[in-house]
């Protein structure tokens, strides 16, 4: 089972180059994720509390089994820092994982954010201060998606790697946009969605990118449609980090979506949570000290994490 999770892994790693969405949970203004800067993300220390189980559930699954709350003492304290720093809090989340609370703050107009950041890291109710981050899905140049992508079948001899394995019993996260979770080219509720960007699900299953992704891992050989999968008897789980930049927005280096730190930190959190076997990233952008600390946890606890290679080759921001 490791050698084929291990070499299905390998081609992943290659191909990143090239049912119903679930609740979603906290999520950033609009505005917020459009303009990042000038926004804090903030750790503050919190004991992990769990909110009773539901009957039939289990303690964690591909919806995590129930949310983690904030206790009220990690609450009182991410009010208190914002009364006594003048910062305005947009949104908030538990990281059970790392036993902290995550809040993202808005700092006072007028007021330096690289000053108002180095006095909350002295302040020691503070568990990490970091500015709200930006990264960018991994799109290729072409304006066709499908153009690049079954060049991998023959260049990673996917057709004898089937013969092998299909990736049955291998449970993949694509922290990426959303995608179509019940494109005909996939197979029938092998694909499960959550959305940490907002609660439109037209949106979600409209996604371009995570939908190539996803396709690219799972879509169903030999059915007259679509694409080959690298290993089509997966199950996924998409969980949209990511959104479509608006028209005038997209890069010139052919990013069309965007995320930040705050959808990111969730949508992985979510995937350790489930227990993915490996994580799929087919995005980058800077270094940051919160995600590592995620993908870290994640690798601690077995799961592979695929991450897209930067363009010039350098391995020096997120997730690389």
């Amino acid at each position: 089972m490791k050698a084929a999770t291990a070499a299905l892994a390998l081609a992943l790693l290659s191909a990143c180059a090239a049912q119903s969405v679930l609740p979603r949970s906290a999520t950033l203004p609009e505005q917020v994720r459009v303009q990042p800067a000038g926004y804090l993300v903030v750790t503050i220390r919190n004991p992990v509390v769990l909110a009773p189980v539901r009957a039939a559930s289990t303690p964690r699954g591909y919806d995590g089994g129930g949310p983690y709350i904030a206790g009220g003492a990690a609450v009182d304290t991410g009010k208190a820092l914002a009364a006594d720093y003048g910062l305005l809090e947009v949104s908030s989340w538990p990281i059970a994982l790392l036993g902290v609370h995550c809040l993202v703050y808005g700092i006072p107009q007028g007021s330096d954010s690289d000053q108002v950041a180095a006095a909350l890291k002295r302040d020691r109710r503070v568990e990490s201060v970091q500015p709200l981050q930006a990264f960018n899905t991994q799109a290729d140049a072409y304006n066709d998606p499908y153009a690049q992508l079954q060049q991998n079948v023959a260049q990673m001899a996917i057709t004898e790697a089937h013969a092998v394995s299909r990736g049955s019993g291998v449970r993949i996260a694509v922290v990426d946009t959303g995608a179509d979770v019940a494109h005909p080219d996939l197979r029938p509720n092998a694909a499960k969605g959550r959305n940490f960007v907002n609660a439109d699900s037209a949106e979600f299953r409209e996604d371009a990118h995570g939908t190539a992704v996803a396709g690219v891992i799972g879509a169903v050989p030999n059915n007259g449609l679509g694409i080959v999968g690298i290993a089509p008897d997966v199950d996924l789980l998409v969980y949209k980090a990511c959104w479509r930049a608006k028209p005038d927005a997209v890069r010139t280096d052919g990013a069309p979506s965007v995320c930040n730190t705050f959808t990111l930190a969730q949508a992985l959190a979510a995937a350790i949570e489930a227990r993915a076997d490996i994580i799929n990233l087919s995005l980058g952008g800077p270094s940051d000290a919160l995600l590592t600390r995620l993908i870290r946890r994640a690798l601690s606890d077995g799961a592979i994490v695929v991450g897209a290679m930067p363009r010039d080759g350098i391995r020096r921001g997120f997730p690389v």
